[in-house]
């Protein structure tokens, strides 16, 4: 029984975990949205269809700039 108890615990703390860095990112790309260029803007929208930094990369954005965007870094 414990055992479940801490399985479930865990999987509880990392649903939680989850949510939040899916917040902190979501909160990252709307700073860059606002600030940001027209380019900006449809590098951002590439990566929440869901499209990867190699795809941004082809797209002509920075390879920098396209691992903190899919990343969801604004510094």
């Amino acid at each position: 029984m414990s055992t479940a108890h801490d399985n479930a615990r865990v999987i509880d703390r990392l649903a939680r975990e989850h949510e939040r860095s899916a917040q902190v990112r979501a909160t990252a790309r709307q700073a860059l949205r606002n600030s940001g260029s027209a380019a900006d803007r449809k590098y951002l929208t590439m990566a929440e269809r869901g499209y990867g930094v190699p795809h941004l990369i082809a797209a002509g954005c920075d390879p920098d700039i396209a691992r903190r965007i899919v990343s969801g870094r604004t510094a």
